[in-house]
């Protein structure tokens, strides 16, 4: 069955004829597909977006962060650093880049990446920004503690964060 032009209703044609709402449209459902457990969906449909829109960096940023949530770590940090190339001033893409920073034992680069979270988001209303503030002290402590006991006390972290992630 096809339908005709003429037949679409009209606020529908003029939503469908908005590319930038509809790209927002579809972000969004991505979005729900990833909090519904279709993660695979949403990153096919993150990956198709971002090779419509090479350049918007939030595009990068989500792709990294399912990657990140699901423990894929390595494939998360490129798209990371990719989304904050691109908007330097994410908040989410600097303190998800921490995160994976951590589990490669790049803590002054982790704790950077956070610092800049804290100072570009506000705290009061940015998740963003408190998780990262959260983790600077972390951090601190952990390179104390891997200066004393090495690689051991990283072994530690990435299973916190590991449980940290299992938990959503």
């Amino acid at each position: 069955m096809t339908t005709q032009t003429s037949q679409i209703d009209p606020e529908l044609q003029e939503f469908l004829q908005d590319e930038d709402r509809v790209f927002r449209f579809v972000a969004r459902f991505a979005g729900h597909l990833a909090r519904n457990g279709a993660v695979g969906r949403a990153l096919n449909l993150l990956s198709t977006l971002s090779n419509l829109h090479p350049n918007d960096g939030y595009l990068f940023t989500a792709r990294g962060f399912l990657h990140m949530r699901q423990g894929e770590i390595e494939e998360a940090i490129p798209l990371l650093r990719r989304g904050i190339e691109l908007d330097p001033d994410d908040v989410a893409g600097h303190a998800s880049l921490g995160e994976c920073l951590i589990e490669t034992g790049e803590l002054d680069d982790a704790l950077d990446h956070f610092e800049e979270a804290v100072e570009l988001g506000d705290l009061e209303t940015d998740k963003f920004a408190r998780r990262a503030r959260s983790f600077i002290p972390v951090v601190e402590h952990l390179r104390d503690q891997v200066d004393e006991r090495g690689d051991e006390a990283l072994d530690e972290m990435r299973a916190r964060l590991a449980q940290l992630r299992s938990l959503g």
